[in-house]
């Protein structure tokens, strides 16, 4: 029953302090839980702050990642959050598909008001003008929906792998507790 207790209060920790009696596997394990819990954390309350980003029209989108993410992939010795940076990553391609979806919604708009005109236009050079920009837009929109749809596969296939690496993470966090705990 000792045993268990101190597993509960070695669980409860927020940080693994490292002993020097600690063999290196044992120090390798604690500062890469440290590390870990660390980036989860980060990646927990920064989320929201990188959707904000990019929900916003008007900002310098890199200088507002800079703030929250670092300005190069070495920052302080430390590494960037790794999480947060394909968390990013997955938030431009959805900025990305909403702004075309947005654009062809434009598009959309010009057609109808085009089709209007050319509805009321008499003039044979005239009509053949509007016909021509309408088929443009439809050709621009046409192309667009091909974009959208590749960018879609890319941000599920991302989405996929990035919440397969969380739980990877995870995974990993629990081995590194069971060796620590069978260390000690």
């Amino acid at each position: 029953m000792k045993y268990l207790k101190k597993y509960n209060l070695f669980l409860e920790s927020d940080e693994f302090e490292i002993g020097d009696s600690d063999t290196p596997d044992v120090v390798m394990s604690k500062e890469k839980m440290n590390t870990t819990m660390s980036n989860m954390k980060d990646y927990k309350t920064k989320k929201s702050q990188i959707d904000a980003i990019y929900k916003k029209d008007g900002i310098d989108v890199e200088k507002e990642l800079e703030n929250i993410l670092g300005k190069t992939d070495v920052q302080n010795g430390e590494d960037r959050n790794p999480f947060l940076v394909e968390y990013a990553h997955l938030a431009k391609l959805e900025k990305d598909i909403n702004k075309l979806q947005d654009d062809n919604s434009n598009d959309k708009i010009k057609i109808d008001d085009l089709q209007q005109s050319l509805n009321l236009s008499e003039d044979d050079a005239t009509k053949k003008a509007v016909e021509f920009k309408i088929s443009d837009i439809k050709n621009r929109m046409s192309e667009r929906y091909s974009e959208i749809n590749e960018i879609q596969k890319d941000l599920v296939e991302k989405e996929k792998d990035h919440k397969e690496k969380m739980v990877k993470m995870e995974k990993d966090m629990r081995d590194h507790v069971e060796n620590i705990s069978s260390k000690e």
